[in-house]
């Protein structure tokens, strides 16, 4: 078997590939710019006369993609006067308190000094 491919015949050269032929990396060639072109090239633009406004930068988003915004700000207010009503002192007091009425299961040692 092995044999009979071995004499077997192959066609030599690179594989042809359908479609467009890859572009070959080369020197790009320059456009050449007419005197028009450049004459206005020249000219900077508060020569113009019309002073240029900043563009409006325009709001790509859905309306839903901006409720969400929406939603997520409102709950991270809400988290931050949450978090603001205790003091610190105050919270590691409570997560304690939770502590201490938890079974020995669920174990974990207390927070803070002492």
């Amino acid at each position: 078997f092995f044999a009979s491919i071995k004499n077997m015949s192959t066609i030599g050269g690179k594989l042809k590939l359908k479609g467009e032929p890859l572009k070959v990396h080369g020197q790009k060639k320059k456009k050449k710019r007419t005197h028009d072109e450049m004459a206005v090239a020249v000219i900077p633009e508060e020569a113009k006369g019309t002073p240029e406004k900043e563009p409006q930068e325009k709001d790509l988003r859905t309306p839903a993609e901006k409720r969400h915004e929406e939603e997520m700000q409102a709950r991270a207010k809400a988290k931050a006067a949450k978090t603001a009503e205790k003091s610190y002192r105050e919270r590691i007091e409570e997560f304690n308190a939770k502590v201490a009425v938890l079974t020995e299961h669920n174990d974990i040692p207390r927070v803070g000094p002492g």
